[in-house]
This record gives C-alpha cells, sequence and structure tokens, in this order.
C-alpha cells in the first residue's frame, strides 16, 4: 500500500504558531485599538457632540482610517510574519534539521506559509466580529461597510504577506529580507523620481517636479497616496454640505494586488522547491540572480547618489547649462555607480578583497551603459525634445505659468502655440547661455498676492501639456527668459487671444439677480488717495457685468494678461499705463436642487479702453486712480484681475 503524500503537516504549523504566538497576538491587539475599542470612543463621544447621523460617523471610521491602517499594517505584519515562518531558510543548522524531517519541501512550505495566513484572517474576522458588537449597541449596524473593510484588509494581507514570503524565497540572510521586501516595494516610484531628476539635468523641456506617472507599480505608496476612498455627500436645505456616506472605489486595484499576492506565493514555493538549501545566509541564494543584483545595485546607486552628490555636494541645481552640467553629473552617478557595484561584490562574496580580476570587467559595463544612456540623453539621439505634434494631431493644449493656467482648442491658437513650443526648442542653446550667466538668484517667478507684496524676476516659466487625438498626453516644461529672445512677447500674445480670454473670464453661471450672492469694487480713490470699497447691489452687478463688462472682453479692452509690469505689452502698451488699481468682483450662487447648488466668480480689473465698464462708473462717480500709485500697484497682473 502506497503512502499517501501531505502537503500539510499540523505539528510544524502548530509548533510555529506556539514559537511566534505574541507575534500574532500583537497583531490581533492593535487592530482591536485601531478599529471597535476606538470607534466605542469615537461613537460615545458622538452621542453628546455629533449633529450628523452616527452611522455616518461610524463609517468614516471603518472606512476611511480602515483603508489605510489595512495597509500599514499588512506591509509591517506581512514581512514580520513571513521572517517568523521561514526563519529557517536562513541558518545551515535549522534548514539542514528541517530538510531531513520526512516531510516534502511542498508540505514544509505550505505549512509554514499557512501560520502566517492564519493569524492574519483569523484575526481580521476577529476584529470584524467585535466591531459588529460596538455598532449593534449603539444601534447603527451597518454590515456594508464592515463586509467593505474585512475585504480590503483580507486583500492586503494577501498582498504583502505573499510578497513578503517570495523574498524570502530570493534571499538567505534574514537582515537582508526586510531590505529586500522595503526596496522592491518602491523600486519603480523611487527610480521614476530620481529618473527624472537626472533627466531633467540632460534634456531639455522635461520637469523632475511631476508626479510618479508609475506609482501603482509601487504597492505601498499606491495604496497610502490614493485611499480611494471617496466621500459622498450634498448640500442640506441651510446650505451647509454634510455627508451622507463614504465609498470605497479601490477595488480593481487590490483585487490585482491580491492576486498577484497569490502568483508570489507559487512562485515562493517553485524556488524553495529547487532551492540550494547551502546557500542559507548567503545575500542572494538564488544564483542566476546574482549578476542581476549586482547590475541593479550599481545602477541604482548611480541614480540615487548622482542626484544626491550632484544637488549637495556640487550644488548643481542648475539644469539645462550644457555639457559641464552633464559632466558633473555623469562624473556623480560614475561614482554612485562604483559604490552600489563593489558594495554589491562585498555582501555576496562577503569578502573586502574585491577590488581584483574580472570584479572590473563587470563594472566597467555598468559605467558603460551609464556613460551611453547620458551621452544618448544629452545629443539628444531619441528625438525627446524635438518631438513635437503637428496641429492636426492636437485635440487642445494647455499652458500654465505665473498666470492662470488656460485650454485652447481652435486650431488656429493650437497652431500658435505648436510655433512657439519650436522657437523655445530652436533657443535651447540661448537659454542655457543666458541661465548660465545670470546665475539662479532669482529665477523663480513670484506671483503678486492681494495685499501689496509681489517680485518679479527676469524669467517666465511655461509648461505646455497636449492632448492628442489619439487619447495619449504629451507634456513640456521651460523657464524663458525675457531678455533672451522674443518668446515671452509671443507668449503673452497667446495668452490675450479671444479663446484665452473667455476661458479665463466669462462665468459657467448665468449673472442674474436670482444667483448673485456678493459683489464689490475695491479702488484706489483720486480724491482722497484711500482705498474705497463699493457694495454692489444685485441690480447693479447684473447690469455691470452683462452690459458693461461682457462687451468690453468682446471688444478686447478687459480681460488681457500682462505677464510682467517691465517687460510685456499688450497692444504696445506697457502695464502701468493701461490698468487702473480697481478691482471688480462678482460672486454667483445658482440653486439647481433642493440639496444642489453651484458656485462661481468672476474678478477682473478696469482699464483704460473699457469704454462700456468707464461709463457705468462715471455715472456712479467712481474716479479710481492708475496703477502704480497705491500700496497695490501691481496686483492686476494677475490673469485674474485685468
Amino acid at each position: 500500500m502506497k503512502s499517501k503524500t501531505s502537503f500539510f503537516s499540523k505539528t510544524l504549523f502548530f509548533n510555529t504558531i506556539k514559537r511566534f504566538w505574541p507575534l500574532f497576538a500583537a497583531y490581533l491587539l492593535i487592530w482591536l485599538i485601531i478599529l471597535p475599542l476606538s470607534l466605542n470612543g469615537i461613537l460615545s463621544w458622538g452621542l453628546e457632540n455629533y449633529e450628523n447621523d452616527l452611522s455616518i460617523l461610524a463609517a468614516e471610521k471603518v472606512l476611511t482610517q480602515g483603508a489605510v491602517y489595512a495597509t500599514i499594517m499588512a506591509s509591517a505584519f506581512g514581512l514580520f510574519f513571513a521572517m517568523a515562518a521561514f526563519s529557517y531558510l536562513y541558518s545551515p543548522r535549522s534548514v539542514s534539521m528541517i530538510c531531513a524531517l520526512p516531510n516534502k519541501r511542498e508540505s514544509i512550505f505550505v505549512s509554514q506559509l499557512s501560520t502566517g495566513l492564519a493569524a492574519m484572517f483569523v484575526s481580521n474576522i476577529i476584529v470584524f466580529l467585535i466591531t459588529i458588537l460596538v455598532e449593534s449597541s449603539y444601534g447603527i449596524l451597518d454590515m456594508s461597510y464592515l463586509w467593505q473593510w474585512l475585504g480590503i484588509v483580507s486583500l492586503n494581507c494577501l498582498f504583502f504577506y505573499g510578497f513578503a514570503v517570495f523574498c524570502a524565497s530570493l534571499t538567505g540572510n534574514i537582515l537582508v529580507l526586510p531590505c529586500v521586501y522595503l526596496v522592491l516595494n518602491f523600486t519603480v516610484v523611487v527610480v521614476e523620481i530620481f529618473a527624472r531628476a537626472i533627466l531633467s539635468g540632460v534634456y531639455y523641456g522635461i520637469s523632475s517636479t511631476t508626479a510618479p506617472v508609475l506609482g501603482f507599480m509601487s504597492p505601498i505608496y499606491e495604496l497610502l497616496l490614493n485611499k480611494h476612498v471617496t466621500e459622498i455627500g450634498n448640500n442640506a436645505a441651510d446650505g451647509a454640505y454634510r455627508a451622507i456616506g463614504y465609498e470605497f472605489q479601490g477595488w480593481p486595484t487590490l483585487i490585482i494586488y491580491g492576486a498577484l499576492g497569490a502568483v508570489f506565493v507559487v512562485l515562493a514555493l517553485l524556488l524553495v522547491k529547487h532551492r540550494r538549501m547551502e546557500t542559507a545566509g548567503d545575500v542572494v541564494a538564488v544564483a542566476p540572480l546574482k549578476p542581476i543584483f549586482k547590475y541593479c545595485m550599481a545602477l541604482g546607486c548611480s541614480l540615487v547618489l548622482g542626484v544626491v552628490m550632484n544637488s549637495t555636494i556640487f550644488y548643481n541645481s542648475n539644469n539645462y547649462l550644457g555639457y559641464g552640467s552633464m559632466a558633473i553629473l555623469l562624473g556623480c552617478m560614475l561614482f554612485g555607480a562604483f559604490i552600489g557595484y563593489f558594495a554589491a561584490e562585498m555582501l555576496m562574496q562577503k569578502t573586502l578583497k574585491v577590488f581584483a580580476g574580472k570584479t572590473w570587467i563587470g563594472f566597467g559595463i555598468s559605467c558603460l551603459v551609464i556613460i551611453v544612456l547620458m551621452l544618448s540623453c544629452e545629443f539628444d539621439i531619441f528625438g525627446f525634445e524635438r518631438n513635437i505634434p503637428e496641429a492636426e494631431e492636437v485635440a487642445s493644449v494647455s499652458i500654465h505659468g505665473s498666470f492662470d493656467g488656460i485650454t485652447l482648442e481652435n486650431p488656429e491658437n493650437i497652431q500658435s502655440v505648436i510655433d512657439l513650443h519650436k522657437s523655445v526648442v530652436d533657443n535651447k542653446a540661448i537659454y542655457e547661455n543666458y541661465r548660465e550667466n545670470i546665475g539662479t538668484g532669482t529665477d523663480v517667478y513670484l506671483h503678486p498676492d492681494y495685499n501689496g507684496s509681489s517680485s518679479y524676476a527676469d524669467n517666465e516659466p511655461l509648461s505646455i501639456d497636449y492632448s492628442l487625438k489619439n487619447g495619449k498626453m504629451l507634456s513640456r516644461h521651460y523657464i524663458l527668459y525675457y531678455d533672451a529672445t522674443d518668446d515671452c512677447a509671443t507668449l503673452n500674445d497667446i495668452i490675450n487671444c479671444r479663446e484665452a480670454v473667455d476661458y479665463r473670464k466669462l462665468l459657467d453661471i448665468p449673472v442674474t439677480e436670482e444667483n448673485f450672492s456678493m459683489g464689490y469694487i475695491r479702488y484706489l480713490d483720486t480724491a482722497t488717495g484711500e482705498y474705497q470699497n463699493y457694495d454692489l447691489s444685485s441690480e447693479e452687478a447684473v447690469k455691470l457685468y452683462n452690459d458693461c463688462i461682457v462687451p468690453d472682453i468682446e471688444a478686447g479692452s478687459m480681460g488681457n494678461v500682462w505677464l510682467s509690469t517691465e517687460h510685456s505689452k499688450v497692444n504696445g502698451r506697457a502695464y502701468f499705463s493701461t490698468v487702473y488699481d480697481c478691482e471688480i468682483y462678482i460672486e454667483l450662487l445658482q440653486r439647481k436642487g433642493e440639496v444642489d447648488y453651484r458656485y462661481d466668480s468672476s474678478r477682473t480689473y478696469l482699464t483704460v479702453d473699457a469704454e462700456n465698464t468707464l461709463a457705468w462708473f462715471e455715472k456712479q462717480d467712481i474716479k479710481p486712480s492708475m496703477m502704480g500709485v497705491g500700496p497695490v500697484s501691481d496686483k492686476a497682473v494677475d490673469s485674474k484681475a485685468a
């Protein structure tokens, strides 16, 4: 009679539970504090102090905080449980003892794996049941939120524990396991951030401040940053906004992560099954991964140390300075590659004597790859800098800078932006030389605020975002200098085209007496030399906006933007000679239903060409002074201010 093959050993399972029960109990205890106990305290407080429905307060606690703590707890304890369950892999004595047992490797793996899964899922269910009792005691039991919490925390546990077990199968050193686990959890987002920082120094038009687009490939970053919990609310009859519920919208992401966790478990099983157990104690336990580990260490340290050294030791934060800047950055990156490559060799060979023989060949290969990539970027071999779409490929283009962003869809205006973009790229060498000569002391535009303090630099930041008809996006970021080329003047003309002015100034809500909320005129009086306030009635606001401001905007005499009080002109005239120190503000509130409101506002400044608005001011005997006279003399440079 054949003996059956067992894939589970109760003895190993319960022995591991007995050995590490304090760790498993800590997971349960912390969750009890986080959810049912703290929920009881919040609901007890809410009975006397919370005016809204207590069930909404409970839902916020269960879902919003639960989603965050689920990631924190699962990522931390998933690692701890994996270290405990598979600690036998890291000691030659323990691994020899385990392998001597009459159990197959699959049986040992499944038995040890089950301890962590059981500790997590049993604890989750206990917390779930106790939370039901807490909500029931207050008469606000809502199972929909509790089931969602259980699903969220269980999928988090499945992924992070499975991923930690996979990391455990790759290494033979228990101290290396948490390092590998954390590094792989953040590798993609860290590489993207530092790669952008490096590329921004060699590629003209790329920004290092753009948010990572591959963050979803770094699980902890993605789940903590994007909680995927949305508050559902509306405006009550008294106009106050109130939450009526919460919705978790991250199920697709979590389900994918959960499935990946199961895949990682299968991969870990295959690796442990065929693993050479004498590798216990090694940094990398899988032989084919050892050269990959070295080169990844070299390239990773090249990115991180290259950026850190370039921006601190050499303080070379001044981008777009040509070959000299690239050479300094390249030197920092090669030094980082040296540190990473030989540190990896020392860890794997367990000796400091690694600076001889074939190790230099591998380091040379790493350096060659880095040099080729950097030179390819500097000389734009891949055509990134010259990649400018044709007008017929663009659905719309958005431009941003020190002015309020605008979106243009008119083909002629799109072509104007493309022509400006081509001019900026053609003037790359001019801007590099200009910036190198003036330094970086004041190369950041400080937008004027509304209490008189402002500062103008010699440059204008420009971001161009193309929405292409094929559904893709193309973004570029530049710094233009007023005295270097005519590009700033061209930009000033583009943002004052009719479509741009309409985008900034025309309201989405009809200006009627029913929609009027408040309005005023604040101006520097010519007679007194002091600022005066004129409160607008609903009738005055409607007439002023519809009969005066809108016709003046359509005539091109209001709504314009001056990028700089010193350098830019509109219709050939400088800023201070065309704008009054007179702000017109109108606020609207449109009621669409019992609890649904829309809000919009208009802020503009009076200009010397605004015939209709000037006529209205004359009837009201309002006589404002010109800009440049009072203490708030330059605030109208804002795109909402002219």
